[in-house]
């Protein structure tokens, strides 16, 4: 990539936020997606999306929040914890056999796994 995901994203957001009409912001996207594809960087174009959405959780306060259950019975208690500018994803991971993983912005914060304490009893 000639450019980094983030300096797009970071730029994407800027002029995106400064921009007040529909009519503005329909115009700015189409001409971001040519921009892309006249950089070379359209083969990475997930990952841009994807920093742009991080970007605008994090000017809103919120977190990304990936939670893999061995299986969904759990996931009404951990809702509770929740804020409305955070986003959840949910996997089901069934090798995790029981219990939880929880990731916060990308970095591992907690594993209440019992793959992990299997791992750990036997290592």
């Amino acid at each position: 990539m000639k450019i980094r995901p983030k300096d797009y994203a970071v730029a994407f957001v800027d002029v995106y936020e400064a921009r007040v009409g529909a009519k503005d912001k329909a115009s700015l996207i189409s001409r971001f997606i040519a921009l892309v594809r006249k950089n070379g960087d359209w083969h990475g174009r997930e990952k841009i999306i994807s920093e742009i959405e991080d970007e605008f959780r994090a000017r809103e306060g919120g977190r990304k929040i990936i939670a893999e259950f061995a299986r969904k019975s759990a996931l009404p208690k951990f809702l509770k914890n929740l804020s409305a500018p955070d986003t959840l994803v949910v996997k089901t991971t069934p090798e995790l056999v029981a219990g939880i993983r929880i990731t916060i912005n990308g970095k591992r914060e907690a594993d209440f796994s019992l793959k992990r304490k299997l791992n750990n009893l036997f290592s």
